[in-house]
């Protein structure tokens, strides 16, 4: 992969399998691999901050998915609780290569990553990531990424047959959380971490 070094932090864009079949679908990653002390946003950024965006240019029928965010960390910043995440993140994202894809070329796959990165101040950022993806019969995983973008995807937050009841007042939020995963041992830190950025 080749990519844009902006400010603070690095991106790249790479794969979990060396080439892709016709219509396969793999998981591609932007990693951003972030400077001490700094870091970039969760899907909610919290009270302050914005997402990562990625705007994809890739070859006619090809297509993208969203991305499957990677569980925060809790940010503070004086009165403000943000969600983000430090160090090294991968942001995985599903790449399906339409059915007549020829075994033999080479696709070139481009994402636009908008974001910001932040310490004390905060500066918003663009890179430019490309990767060239050879189409094959036999796509094979790839060692180098392959074991981390799946256990990034297993890791994800994903649904878990809970149900949620909220309440407001003038001075607090209160939600009543039940169900049978709330039962394994180990949940005495839990910390809700809102999905949306508007409750």
């Amino acid at each position: 992969s080749a990519a844009a070094a902006p400010v603070h932090l690095t991106a790249a864009l790479v794969a979990d399998h060396d080439g892709i079949a016709p219509g396969q679908t793999i998981r591609l990653a932007l990693v951003q691999t972030i400077e001490d002390g700094w870091h970039t946003y969760w899907r909610n950024p919290g009270d302050a901050g914005e997402a990562t965006s990625l705007d994809w240019t890739l070859p006619r029928g090809w297509r993208a998915g969203a991305i499957v965010w990677p569980a925060p960390e809790q940010l503070r910043l004086g009165p403000l609780m943000n969600y983000g995440y430090e160090h090294q993140v991968l942001l995985p994202v599903a790449v399906t290569a339409p059915a007549d894809a020829r075994p033999g070329d080479v696709a070139t796959l481009k994402a636009h990553a908008s974001f910001l990165v932040c310490k004390d101040v905060c500066i918003p950022e663009q890179g430019k990531a490309t990767l060239a993806l050879p189409v094959s019969a036999r796509p094979t995983p790839d060692a180098a990424w392959g074991p981390a973008i799946q256990r990034t995807l297993a890791e994800a937050p994903r649904p878990a047959g809970l149900t949620a009841v909220m309440s407001t007042s003038a001075t607090a939020l209160r939600i009543a959380v039940t169900g049978p995963a709330l039962a394994r041992p180990g949940l005495s830190n839990a910390y809700f971490f809102p999905y949306e950025t508007t409750v």
